[in-house]
């Protein structure tokens, strides 16, 4: 007869894919206190989250709308949801409005109010219609903040959101009966003049950027599980921090792997090995091909070589700066010298310098 297996602990530690899980989540409490003073004020004021792939842009998101109503608003006066753009795919204004009403018909303070309920079911989805809803809801004393994840895949589709689609979504934040909360990579005002969308609504938003963790952060992840003892010991955390620095997912990568190393009883070497090969993997972000097809060489004469040509007068320009800069810089040195030892002329510096300096 066989003995049971013992089980092993779960590894509290997620790099890459989004945090769903409040207890693994750990840090950016500054960024999250940003968003939650935003809502409270007077008026709201909507906020773009900004951060490099894989800085935790998602996980930041979903944790707020997880766990926002611990951080001092009012529950009964905010309808939070979180909204994943990439997969909710909406190509044109109609889809969107779309998409942020059935999000919030989900919620379960709009299915036990009747009325918004019954606004949401016979929504139409046009920009007006969704006004009327915003109207319904600021009558019930509710705010909807929209958390949008991905929100560079409306870009995908600027034939029908378009300049004139972002120009009405301002238009409807401007009566403060909403708030978004969005992710992107770059600021949206750069996003906007990337994508030649000359639109008020990318100036609009307040900015938090997503960095590396404070000094306390890291230690206070390496430390999970939150409850019962570390699943990391005192040499681990500190092999973790040595690889991972103060970069949220390397240090769950480090740490998962890590964990992953003494439960099967492989080496640090190993997990180092791990660890590397891993995170070459996660940084490598595949380049970007054009959708037609060339030879090398038709490429070379047509696309490398007037590309190159085009960067020439910007690199001997920045070259003609520099040798400006130096020989100014000389001239600066010298006068300074001049003054100092009292010479009457140029000439007379030189040649005390040339004295000292030509070979014996």
């Amino acid at each position: 007869m066989s003995l049971p297996r013992t089980s092993r602990p779960a590894c509290p530690f997620v790099a890459g894919p989004r945090i769903d899980d409040p207890c693994c989540f750990v840090g950016r409490k500054e960024e999250l206190k940003f968003l939650a003073d935003r809502m409270k004020g007077i008026q709201p004021i909507s906020v773009n989250v900004v951060g490099e792939r894989l800085s935790g842009k998602s996980s930041l998101l979903w944790h707020f709308t997880n766990t926002w109503a611990q951080m001092g608003p009012d529950p009964s006066r905010f309808l939070v949801v979180f909204i994943c753009l990439r997969l909710a795919k909406p190509k044109t204004e109609a889809e969107f409005y779309r998409t942020l009403a059935d999000a919030l018909s989900k919620l379960r303070a709009v299915e036990q109010c009747k009325p918004l309920r019954s606004t949401l079911a016979h929504f139409a989805k046009s920009r007006k219609e969704f006004g009327e809803v915003l109207n319904s809801l600021a009558e019930h004393g509710l705010l909807p903040v929209f958390c949008l994840d991905d929100f560079e895949k409306l870009f995908d589709h600027k034939d029908e959101l378009n300049k004139d689609f972002y120009d009405r979504l301002r238009g409807l934040m401007s009566t403060n009966k909403m708030m978004l909360i969005i992710a992107t990579r770059k600021p949206l005002e750069i996003c906007g003049a990337e994508q030649q969308l000359q639109s008020a609504f990318f100036n609009m938003a307040q900015l938090c950027e997503l960095r590396e963790f404070s000094e306390d952060e890291p230690e206070e992840l390496l430390c999970l599980p939150v409850s019962g003892p570390p699943a990391l010991d005192l040499e681990e955390r500190q092999i973790a921090k040595s690889w991972g620095g103060k970069t949220p997912w390397q240090l769950q990568l480090a740490a998962s792997f890590l964990f992953e190393a003494r439960q099967s009883g492989k080496s640090t070497t190993w997990a180092k090995q791990q660890f590397e090969r891993e995170r070459g993997r996660l940084l490598q972000v595949p380049e970007q091909q054009p959708s037609w097809s060339v030879k090398p060489w038709l490429r070379a004469a047509f696309v490398d070589f007037p590309r190159w040509l085009g960067r020439l007068p910007l690199r001997l320009g920045r070259y003609v700066d520099d040798t400006a800069n130096l020989i100014m810089g000389w001239i600066i040195i010298l006068l300074i010298l001049a003054c100092l030892f009292k010479y009457a002329g140029i000439a007379d510096l030189f040649a005390v310098i040339w004295a000292h300096v030509k070979p014996s």
